[in-house]
């Protein structure tokens, strides 16, 4: 991802760690609108070097965590809207539990959690359907 601030690379709050997420130094929470501490930290003043990895956690309502690397530092160009995917890992699909011990491949959609048995199990919309009402479902966002 190509930006010049960390504020550029989310408009929700987030803040980048160096290192692991909770477990490394912070530079500032970045909040919704471009305000917090972190949020016109040039990234080019934090001391990192070219192939250093950062993560970050995303909304912490959610908790998503990334990793980002910097992988260079080049002169803002007026022509180019930021921030940019420079590059991005491959989507990796989920499975359907059920589907897959019956030899079949279906994308899970959802993450099913089941109050009396005490189990959770990633499922595809026809086995979904197949389940009772007493569990938690949640939708798999890739």
């Amino acid at each position: 991802m190509m930006a010049r601030t960390l504020c550029e690379i989310s408009a929700n709050t987030i803040e980048f760690f160096r290192g692991k997420v909770w477990e490394s130094p912070g530079y500032g929470e970045i909040e919704l609108g471009g305000r917090g501490p972190g949020a016109k930290k040039l990234i080019q003043s934090l001391g990192l070097i070219i192939g250093e990895k950062c993560e970050y956690v995303y909304d912490f309502g959610s908790s998503v965590y990334c990793t980002v690397e910097l992988v260079g530092i080049e002169e803002e160009n007026c022509d180019i809207n930021y921030p940019r995917v420079s590059e991005q890992n491959k989507k990796r699909n989920k499975y359907c539990d059920r589907c897959n011990n019956n030899g079949k491949k279906e994308v899970a959609l959802y993450t099913v959690y089941d109050f009396e048995d005490d189990s959770v199990e990633l499922l595809c919309e026809a086995c979904l359907e197949e389940v009772s009402e007493d569990v938690d479902v949640s939708e798999i966002v890739y």
